[in-house]
């Protein structure tokens, strides 16, 4: 399994300029570099550096900051001189255990369901066919299946835990492909690649990195992995550039000639987690996705060969990578036109103009120093109070190394009265714990992971709903929920579109449930759908949700008996219902599934002392379950169901 480089991504995020539309899908060409002039590669080469070296000289107060924030994740000691005097330099692990609360609050919000999310389309999609029930199930099942070979879940949790800590967090969509049985490279899925605020350079002069003109990358792959990406996908790659630069160049030579101080911070983050023996062995690639100057001949000249009229190419960014600093072994126009097709970012707190986000390494700096002073001060009045200190006077005869702890040991001196023990004052121990007792929930408070966001996370006790009431879970919840829209829905949205593109060949896929297996591809996928997630919210935890739920259905069964289906205010009531109680009026048209209208049907036969049994309809309550229409479709799709005694006019203009 491999990971494709090339920009063959997701949807467009429009930033003012003129792009294609989402499905008019322009598929970069090959394009020799070999023929190029040196001079011309030259000049693209300088633009792209020329953007990541500003990048490194503007971020620079940001790095040693960083490595503070992993420092305190890390519960290691920074060296600081401002460090006081003492016996301990100790480390509280309140960052680290703020970052674990909130990253797995949010996770629980993003997948507290077996499927996170639903797909909905109205009325018809982007080749004006009717969108069935069959053809939105079959996506469903199929992300799904994706998200799950992709290890979504994983790769999510370390993302939520970037963001919470650092503030913001990006993320990559490449492919990945599979051999397939004809020999053949086939897509498989779009994966989710978390990328490191170290090695990601972006225009520092925005508000909001999603306005940035490029996006750059900068990895350290080895050789071997280097000629692998080539020919995964060689089209898009200068092979004869790489092999020749490859073997005039050795491994082992590849620290000279980088050109970025990437390297250094990289390495410096993995030796101060322990890391002694760093491989140095290793080539530098920046992979630069943006805008350039189209007035390149190169430029003008890899236009002219796509064959693309009426466009301009300054609407389109290209993606250029560069080994080393010096030769470009890869260059094409990206897909759908922007960078945004392939990398996505998401804060935690932003504020104002700011490009990075607020996160608990930024905004509870200041506490976790004061936390831990007071622990070092605590441990060493502790300490001092355990192995005391004694005044022992110049002719009392007696030597240090006999204080030292000797149990039934004796000491004979001269004169006793010149050996006493330095006064303790036990209370400022307690003082100091009193104290940080105070800083670590003022930290909490303010992070946004406060002991009662912590003890929900810990702990599934009856309590919960109760503390699910607190301003700091509904806080977080709010948080949960706007991150959830990038690491999520934004998602799973490209990966269908990357789907409806390039998911020729068919997917096995086996569900659980009611659905048999089945062979699914993109002819089976409705072209264009909307993905509601389903994130669980403060709201769903309060203890009142339960009560609406049930007044919400003794209410409506009221109305069901006590009005005719005819009556046209019977649906527009029962909506309206629902919302005033804080409900989703959805809940009024999911359909039921196989195992309730069987066990419906039994209880109606045992209350009319008939035989049960189960049609095409169920008595009033619940319409049929179809059959998919196409063949190669295998499993039992669940469609519209209406309720009786509403009927369908329940699900009209919801």
């Amino acid at each position: 399994m491999d990971i494709i480089q090339p920009d063959i991504t997701s949807q467009v995020m429009d930033q003012g300029n003129a792009a294609p539309s989402l499905f008019n899908i322009i598929v970069p060409q090959p394009f020799s570099l070999a023929a190029q002039p040196k001079e011309h590669l030259e000049k693209i080469k300088d633009e792209c550096m020329d953007h990541v070296k500003t990048w490194e000289n503007r971020m620079t107060g940001f790095f040693t900051d960083y490595q503070i924030f992993a420092d305190s994740w890390r519960v290691k000691s920074t060296k600081s001189t401002k460090k006081p005097t003492g016996l301990f330099n100790s480390k509280s692990g309140e960052t680290h255990r703020a970052s674990e609360t909130l990253g797995t609050f949010w996770l629980r919000q993003m997948t507290a369901t077996d499927q996170y999310f639903e797909a909905v389309a109205e009325g018809f999609d982007g080749n004006g066919q009717e969108v069935t029930p069959e053809s939105l199930y079959a996506s469903e099942i199929v992300l799904t299946r994706q998200l799950q070979i992709s290890h979504y879940k994983q790769k999510l949790l370390r993302s939520l835990n970037s963001v919470g800590l650092f503030g913001t967090a990006i993320f990559e969509e490449p492919f990945v492909s599979v051999v397939s049985g004809n020999g053949m490279d086939k897509f498989e899925y779009t994966d989710f690649v978390f990328r490191s605020l170290l090695k990601t350079a972006f225009d520092t002069n925005v508000w909001d990195i999603n306005m940035s003109d490029f996006i750059a990358t900068i990895d350290f792959p080895s050789k071997h992995l280097l000629r692998r990406w080539s020919q995964t996908q060689g089209e898009y790659w200068d092979k004869e550039a790489i092999e020749k630069y490859l073997g005039e160049n050795e491994l082992g030579s590849g620290s000279s000639n980088r050109s970025t101080g990437v390297w250094g911070r990289v390495t410096e983050s993995k030796q101060r987690a322990g890391y002694t023996e760093i491989d140095n062995n290793i080539f530098e690639m920046v992979s630069y996705h943006g805008k350039l100057n189209t007035e390149n001949p190169v430029i003008a000249e890899y236009w002219e060969k796509e064959g693309v009229t009426g466009e301009d190419p300054n609407n389109y960014d290209f993606s250029v990578r560069i080994l080393n600093g010096s030769p470009v072994v890869s260059f094409h126009m990206t897909q759908f036109g922007t960078w945004h097709s392939r990398f996505k970012v998401a804060c935690f707190k932003d504020f104002e103009d700011e490009s990075l986000g607020y996160g608990i390494g930024r905004i509870g700096r200041k506490g976790q120093r004061e936390m831990d002073i007071t622990k070092s001060r605590a441990s060493d009045a502790l300490m001092k109070a355990v192995y005391n200190m004694y005044l022992v006077g110049r002719y009392a005869g007696l030597k240090a190394n006999q204080l030292n702890i000797n149990p039934n040991g004796l000491i004979e001196i001269d004169d006793v009265d010149q050996v006493k023990p330095l006064p303790i004052d036990l209370n400022s121990i307690a003082q100091a714990l009193a104290m940080q007792g105070l800083n670590q929930e003022d930290f909490r408070n303010t992070v946004g992971a406060s002991s009662n966001l912590q003890a929900q996370i810990t702990k599934a006790s009856a309590t919960e709903s109760a503390l699910a009431q607190t301003e700091a879970i509904r806080g977080a919840s709010v948080h949960g929920e706007i991150i959830a829209e990038t690491f999520l829905r934004e998602h799973i949205e490209t990966m269908h579109v990357n789907n409806i593109e390039y998911l020729d060949e068919p997917m096995w896929v086996v569900a659980t449930g009611e659905s048999k297996p089945g062979y699914y591809n993109r002819t089976n996928l409705p072209r264009s759908i909307g993905v509601q997630i389903k994130v669980v919210t403060d709201k769903d935890f309060r203890p009142e949700r339960v009560t609406n739920l049930l007044k919400a259905l003794e209410l409506w069964s009221s109305i069901r008996n006590n009005f005719p289906p005819t009556v046209d205010a019977v649906p527009y009531l029962s909506k309206e219902l629902f919302r005033a109680m804080g409900l989703n009026p959805r809940l009024l048209s999911r359909p039921m599934s196989m195992q309730d209208q069987l066990a419906l049907q039994m209880q109606k036969a045992q209350n009319n002392n008939q035989t049960p049994h189960l049609g095409n309809e169920v008595e009033g309550e619940a319409a049929s379950v179809g059959t998919p229409g196409a063949d190669h479709i295998q499993q039992t799709p669940v469609g519209p169901v209406p309720t009786s005694p509403l009927g369908s006019q329940i699900t009209q203009g919801m």
